[in-house]
């Protein structure tokens, strides 16, 4: 019997499904394709039998961040269609034109690479998603609908998306991290795997949810905010070799948990722009 597909409705999912992700694979993922085989150390996420589809189509785990640039300048174009249609041609539609070329950029320009300099998220709610000199970056912008997607990759090929959502009457997540993860669990029929916070770890509570290939996973970031996130499984059973380099960089930048949920449009973290300087 084939699985039932199962499509998340909160928000708005990001990718093809994973049967679908592209052929060509870095160095970096290459070289745990043997992790596979060998058996996973404690319980992992709950195994649920519907299987998790996600969209838009062309984004999907091992896409590099310009196939996902490029996936996202026809989502924006869509997106402005209903503005183009409310104006004339003119002063008005120029300042769309212009807006929307800014807009296909985004992702690119906000790419950050987690390399020997610190990134100004190590204090900040996103801690725990990232480490330093293992090849690993991470881009972001912001939806139509308000949600703040996070892109990481490894060796520049994606394996996590993060959608941070501001929780309330307006966001289909539900109003609380409780709600959100009751809506889940009715959903998927089973009760996730939960794991409170831990500091030393840099890990906030959060629950989760497996298929075959993709973790489902709630994090609870406080203040009415949640993230849904989507997870390619076979990297993350593989961590350990994706992240050989255990060595932390010399932090001369400290900032705060606001900082990890500001608007991506506006710019870099804090503390990017000062690492970059002291690098010339």
């Amino acid at each position: 019997m084939k699985p039932t597909v199962f499509v998340v409705l909160f928000g708005i999912a990001f990718s093809a499904t994973v049967a679908e992700q592209a052929p060509a694979k870095s160095a970096v993922l290459a070289k745990s394709d043997d992790a596979k085989k060998k058996p996973k150390a404690g319980p992992g996420p709950t195994e649920i039998d519907k299987k998790i589809k996600l969209s838009p189509d062309g984004v999907k785990f091992g896409a590099t961040v310009e196939e996902i640039s490029k996936v996202y300048e026809s989502v924006f174009e869509k997106d402005f269609v209903s503005l183009y249609q409310s104006v004339e041609p003119g002063p008005r539609m120029a300042e769309l034109d212009a807006e929307l070329a800014d807009k296909k950029k985004l992702i690119l320009r906000n790419k950050l690479d987690f390399g020997g300099l610190p990134s100004g998220l190590d204090d900040t709610a996103w801690g725990g998603e990232f480490t330093y000199n293992n090849s690993e970056s991470m881009s972001h912008v912001t939806l139509r609908t308000g949600v703040e997607r996070y892109f990481f990759f490894f060796g520049n090929h994606l394996w996590k998306v993060l959608d941070l959502h501001k929780l309330g009457k307006e966001d289909k997540l539900g109003t609380s991290y409780e709600e959100v993860v009751k809506k889940l669990t009715k959903q998927f029929g089973k009760a996730p795997r939960a794991r409170d916070a831990d500091p030393s770890q840099k890990r906030l509570d959060q629950v989760d949810w497996q298929d075959k290939e993709t973790i489902i996973r709630v994090i609870d970031h406080g203040g009415s905010k949640a993230v849904l996130g989507y997870i390619d499984r076979k990297v993350e059973e593989s961590l350990d070799r994706y992240r050989s380099n255990k060595g932390n960089v010399q932090h001369a930048v400290s900032a705060s948990v606001s900082d990890a949920t500001k608007g991506p449009d506006q710019g870099p973290p804090a503390g990017a722009a000062d690492a970059k300087k002291k690098k010339k």
